[in-house]
């Protein structure tokens, strides 16, 4: 498993790759709080496109990222999912539930500032992309 984290003005884009099964659940969800813990942002973008199978304690890591950025009146949007993970979403609930919205990364970056302008009554922020050091482990 491999995420790392990529900061466009107020938008936390949290890019993973690899399996995510249950013996990578415990770091997925470390790494994932590890992540967010240096960012107050609630708004964030799930790209998942590498990511080949996921397991159900990830499944629950991201319900509870979800929980809390609805309780920051936050949003999460989830990416590239390839169909047979998007099935697991929708077997699992988690599509007929609105755990996360659905959109390709160019089209949650656009709403996700579209909603930080109309919130903010024409107050901007910086968008230029900065990165911090990834975290990544390696697969067993």
């Amino acid at each position: 498993m491999n995420l790392t984290l990529e900061q466009i003005g107020d938008i936390d884009i949290i890019t993973v790759a690899g399996r995510l099964a249950f013996d990578a659940s415990s770091e997925f969800d470390a790494s994932l709080r590890s992540a967010l813990s240096e960012s107050a942002h609630s708004k964030v973008i799930l790209e998942i496109s590498s990511v080949s199978f996921v397991s159900s304690p990830v499944l629950r890591s991201i319900l509870t990222l979800a929980k809390r950025l609805k309780r920051q009146k936050g949003r999460l949007f989830l990416v590239g999912a390839t169909d047979d993970v998007m099935e697991v979403f929708r077997v699992s609930g988690f599509i007929s539930l609105g755990v996360f919205e659905l959109s390709d990364r160019d089209g949650a970056i656009h709403a996700l500032n579209e909603a930080s302008s109309t919130s903010a009554a024409g107050a901007s922020e910086a968008s230029s992309p900065s990165s911090l050091p990834p975290f990544s482990s390696t697969d067993s």
